[in-house]
């Protein structure tokens, strides 16, 4: 059987924002589950295919909390890190809208208006005081 039409698209949210996600529906699929990110304007999928390798992970304590660095690090992290080898699924991206579209198209097994969510994503802010002149 082919892996073409093996996943269903489906409403989702991302930090907040609507967006959509792939998920697989027979084991021929080689892919855990895609997702677009609106942020990024981009599409992550999750492969099956494993990978091994290091990647910064909070340092616990006893109870299985992460530990306060006394300061924050250059890249903004507030607990202290520790360099883990550890298996993970392997990522890829899609950036370009069009190979977005033909990577939904083929692998998608249901009618769903995807298009809709790969807008700019909408910033909220908070509204201006407004200045009221008597003349």
């Amino acid at each position: 059987m082919s892996s073409e039409k093996s996943m269903m698209v489906v409403t989702s949210r991302r930090d907040g924002a609507p967006t959509f996600r792939m998920l697989p529906i027979s084991n021929e699929c080689p892919f855990i589950e895609a997702c677009y990110i609106p942020q990024a304007k981009a599409l992550v999928i999750f492969h099956k295919h494993q990978v091994q390798g290091l990647h910064m992970v909070p340092q616990l304590d006893s109870n299985g909390d992460p530990i306060r660095s006394l300061k924050p690090r250059a890249n903004g992290v507030e607990f202290k890190e520790e360099r883990k080898n550890l298996v993970t699924a392997h990522e890829s991206y899609i950036t370009e809208k069009f190979e977005i579209k033909y990577f939904v198209d083929y692998f998608a097994c249901n009618d769903f208006n995807y298009d809709k969510f790969m807008v700019e994503p909408t910033i909220i802010t908070p509204e201006q005081p407004k200045i009221i002149l008597n003349s």
